[in-house]
């Protein structure tokens, strides 16, 4: 699996700065809207959890797919683990 930048280098070639800039545009994590999203994402995707379903490897493939989605917005917004406790939390409030 590709890293986020590397995606990009291979997918958007001379766009990929831009391509980089408009994820932490539209999901800046101090906008409050953005970070309920990020939030979500980060539950629905399996950010802080195991993504295996003891028993069923299909459903474990399934979590691992939503999972690269959350690995790879999180790349491009440069999101540290910390930072990501604390989004969440600051969601729940």
């Amino acid at each position: 699996m590709l890293s986020g930048t590397g995606w990009l280098r291979r997918t958007w070639a001379g766009g990929a700065a831009d391509v980089a800039a408009a994820y932490r545009r539209q999901l800046a994590p101090d906008d409050a809207a953005a970070r309920l999203v990020l939030a979500d994402l980060a539950r629905l995707c399996c950010a802080t959890q195991s993504s295996v379903v003891p028993g069923d490897p299909q459903g474990t493939a399934f979590n691992e797919g939503k999972r690269a989605v959350w690995l790879h917005v999180q790349d491009m917004l440069a999101l540290r683990p910390e930072r990501l406790t604390e989004l969440m939390e600051r969601s729940e409030r």
